[in-house]
């Protein structure tokens, strides 16, 4: 899924493997345990998904974008990531 808004052209990768979500998962509680703000946690969502490629495109380190642009990764990121590891009810 690829979505382009504030400038920013941000890849969201349907095929990540286990081994991706596992790193994603496990870096987010590295980068979050010790945050006291909410927006710590939220750039630490977008971070970990970076740095397990499920998300990609970004060219420029998130603790120097605007929060609305960290937001914005970070809400596109949750639902996705919920989205693919939903098992459908047959």
């Amino acid at each position: 899924m690829r979505q382009t808004k504030y400038g920013i052209e941000a890849e969201w990768h349907e095929d990540f493997t286990q081994a991706q979500f596992e790193k994603y998962q496990e870096r987010l509680l590295e980068l979050a345990k010790d945050a006291k703000a909410a927006a710590v946690v939220e750039r630490a969502m977008a971070q970990a998904a970076l740095e397990a490629g499920i998300l990609t495109g970004i060219n420029r380190p998130l603790v120097d974008c605007p929060p609305r642009v960290v937001r914005w990764l970070t809400l596109q990121t949750r639902d996705f990531i919920n989205e693919q590891v939903e098992v459908p009810q047959d």
